[in-house]
């Protein structure tokens, strides 16, 4: 019996490779058909495949069978600042596999391909230091959901997109009115961007709150407010700012999605005690008004699988209808809705969602071949960081660390250089989840 192959990839796959994302795609949209048509065609699909396979960040991988391409898979490290914005959402250190980034032909077992070709591309992202890994896909695919759960991924992010036509208005919003932002309302912008922030960093959703990045996100802030192109919406009722709905650009949203001239809506927030009284159905209906008025087909955004208020009022405006629906609720790692329940309906509406894998645990020393003899600790001089204690030579950090679960424990590093500064983070049960060199 034949067996699959698994290889680096190559320039030479590329042309084959289109014509695997095309036919997915394809598939994609027999079940959603708001998705971009022109990608059903390999030759649109192979500036996309060429492009992933070329970013100098990219691992990537192809699956042979018989001499035959049957999936590829293309990852990209992606190394934030902890201060910089993205930081916001994506840990310094994160593997991502894009939209565009992979498929697998439908006359293979997918789960088994899949299974493969990660196996090969996980190993050498975890060898480099990214532990947190994450793939976008187009759910509803049940063949491709099972190979990622079985992986050990779970949904965390989903895009939705819509049309611009009108909101409908019940007049429940009485006395509010709704204003367009420009620079000088930039402390009411991050007023109400802080609360947002807040907000996910509650339970259930837990997205980090970071000091870190918030020079970062009042700079972005107002470079969007410089440009009346981005429009930011804020809603008012007797003098104080309660909402506010930001745009910029669509490109934080794949090509495969975007069917039409498109918007970004970036930030959507209504403070905690001002909801449930259609204050973000006013700013909807406010900015779909100004998007259509500037020639916009669809807008999108994402939003966190676990933010109970977010998912059910944006899919309850028009983000779950044709002819442009999106979004779903959310799937833990290791659970799948059983189809033909209302779960699996809604799955089969979304347009793309996040998989995030759960936490990698390094808990034996990284090592390079031919590396010199490993240095011990109680050679070395240590310094206590909090409950650690960090001994480094040139280029090894040595670590031991304790709790009651794993007792005293060492982890050690290789530095990219003398100077580097260095990232930790911990299980609950003193197990070392994540290394950074920053």
């Amino acid at each position: 019996m034949a067996r699959i192959k698994v290889r680096p990839m190559q320039p030479g796959d590329i042309a084959p490779a289109a014509a695997l994302l095309a036919e997915r795609h394809k598939r994609d949209r027999a079940r959603l058909p708001f998705l971009n048509k022109v990608f059903e065609e390999p030759t649109e699909c192979e500036a996309l495949v060429r492009d992933t396979l070329q970013n100098p960040r990219a691992f990537a991988v192809a699956a042979e069978l018989d001499g035959r391409l049957v999936g590829y898979l293309v990852g990209e490290r992606e190394h934030h600042h902890p201060a910089s914005l993205p930081a916001q959402w994506v840990p310094p250190y994160t593997f991502a596999i894009g939209l565009q980034g992979h498929a697998v032909a439908a006359d293979v077992n997918a789960v088994d391909v899949y299974r493969l070709m990660y196996g090969e591309l996980a190993a050498r992202a975890v060898e480099r230091g990214f532990f947190e890994h994450r793939v976008y896909i187009v759910p509803g695919d049940r063949d491709v959901e099972e190979a990622w759960v079985n992986l050990g991924f779970g949904r965390s992010l989903v895009c939705a997109v819509r049309d611009t036509s009108p909101v409908p208005l019940d007049g429940q919003a009485a006395g509010v009115e709704v204003h367009q932002a420009t620079s000088e309302d930039a402390e009411v912008v991050m007023q109400l961007e802080d609360a947002n922030t807040r907000h996910h960093y509650s339970s259930p959703i837990f997205w980090p709150y970071l000091h870190e990045t918030m020079a970062a996100a009042r700079q972005y802030q107002e470079s969007l407010l410089a440009d009346p192109a981005n429009a930011h919406f804020v809603a008012y009722k007797n003098g104080e700012p309660l909402g506010m709905n930001t745009f910029n650009p669509p490109d934080w949203v794949s090509p495969l999605i975007q069917g039409g001239r498109s918007i970004y809506l970036y930030q959507g927030v209504v403070v905690e005690k001002a909801r449930g009284n259609g204050i973000g159905k006013a700013l909807l209906a406010r900015s779909m008004d100004w998007a259509r008025e500037q020639g916009y087909e669809c807008c999108a955004l994402h939003f966190a699988s676990a933010n109970a208020s977010g998912a059910s009022f944006w899919l309850g405006q028009g983000f779950a209808n044709t002819p442009w629906p999106a979004a779903s609720t959310s799937a833990l790692a290791g659970r799948v809705p059983a189809s033909g329940s209302p779960a699996a309906e809604r799955a089969a509406n979304a347009c793309e969602v996040l998989l995030d894998s759960p936490p990698i645990a390094r808990t034996e020393p990284r090592r390079e071949s031919g590396s010199v003899e490993e240095p011990r600790l109680s050679d070395l001089p240590v310094r206590p960081v909090g409950e650690l204690e960090v001994a480094r030579t040139e280029h090894r950090l040595v670590i031991r660390h304790s709790s009651p679960v794993m007792g005293v424990h060492t982890d050690q590093f290789q530095l990219p250089d003398e100077g580097a500064n260095f990232f930790l983070r911990f299980a609950p049960g003193g197990a070392l989840q994540r290394f950074a060199a920053l």
